[in-house]
């Protein structure tokens, strides 16, 4: 929570309208999307539920209507024995955009640690993602250096940055895979 924006947004911004702005650098965007978030949202005509992951459909683009506000964003606790990490690369520690932004939450189960394993990246695509092939490569497989170096090669490479005065998309990608190895690797 003390790398989430700065200060002031901290303060004055609420996790809707981080949502509905939809920056693919916002840093609440990733925690939520490995926890499986839904986005509940409202107008005159009712309530409907939206997965979080299909919530943004471009680059500061999602699925609100003009009439519409995000009422409240849902998800499941974690299990009691997962583990969860959010780690936001930055310029500076506070009030700095983003230039990678990577959460991961993994339950260890009856088949090994990563049994239950989640990826989200931000600022590195168009839309905030779900690395899902890297999660595939390691969900439920011992957590070999292999595996491992596999999982960070796949989140690298399903991501889509650009360069930008922040950093180039080859540093973002590179960033992508040392974090999400380095999350595994504390995991194993």
């Amino acid at each position: 929570a003390r790398v989430v924006g700065g200060p002031m947004i901290r303060n004055a911004g609420t996790v809707g309208g981080n949502l509905a702005n939809g920056s693919p650098a916002a840093d609440i965007v990733p925690p939520l999307l490995a926890l499986e978030a839904d986005v509940v949202i409202e107008s005159i005509r009712g309530r409907r539920r939206v997965p979080l992951d299909a919530f943004f459909t471009g680059y500061r683009k999602n699925v609100l209507a003009p009439n519409e506000l995000v009422r409240e964003v849902r998800f499941r606790e974690p299990a009691q024995d997962a583990r969860g990490r959010f780690v936001k690369v930055g310029q500076r520690n506070a009030s700095a955009i983003s230039i990678v932004t990577v959460a991961a939450l993994a339950a260890p189960g009856d088949a090994g640690p990563g049994t239950t394993l989640r990826i989200a990246l931000g600022a590195v695509a168009p839309v905030p993602m779900r690395a899902r092939r890297a999660e595939a490569a390691a969900e439920g497989k011992p957590l070999t250096p292999e595996t491992i170096r596999r999982a960070g090669e796949e989140a690298g490479a399903e991501c889509s940055p650009i360069d930008d005065i922040r950093g180039s998309a080859w540093y973002r990608r590179q960033v992508v895979r040392a974090l999400v190895e380095e999350f595994l690797e504390d995991l194993a």
